[in-house]
């Protein structure tokens, strides 16, 4: 008889703005659609607010680095980040102010964001781009 002790899995999703802000943007909804899908759709207000600070080697780094950062802050606070006001936002460092929304029960857990394929780039029509793994 075999008995599976552990079942792990990935979840792949693509972030893309036609800026590293709106790239940023977008990788954080995803992260929350995952997590808790539609839960940020119904936030009428926010219950948690942090402020980070990030530096990087490059834009690759420093989205991966964020979304970490994003994900220790959600287990640690129990708020899913729906919003971001970006103060400073570069390729190597960014300055920003999370809002959240506690929650009771995730309907999945992301165990990390993994750099694992991720690549941000600028495509040809100005759009930027990457895939992120999320571990669950």
């Amino acid at each position: 008889m075999t008995v599976i002790l552990d079942y792990t899995t990935d979840v792949t999703i693509s972030a893309e703005g036609f800026s590293l802000k709106e790239l940023f943007t977008d990788a954080l909804h995803h992260m929350g659609e995952v997590l808790q899908p539609g839960y940020c759709e119904k936030a009428t207000h926010y219950d948690s607010n942090m402020c980070i600070q990030l530096h990087a080697e490059d834009p690759t780094t420093l989205l991966i680095d964020f979304l970490s950062e994003v994900l220790a802050l959600t287990y640690s606070q129990k708020a899913i980040y729906c919003y971001v006001y970006f103060e400073t936002l570069t390729d190597r460092e960014l300055a920003a102010t999370l809002y959240g929304k506690w929650f009771g029960k995730l309907e999945n857990e992301i165990k990390s964001c993994t750099y694992h394929e991720a690549r941000v780039r600028q495509e040809d029509d100005g759009r930027w781009q990457t895939p992120i793994i999320f571990e669950m």
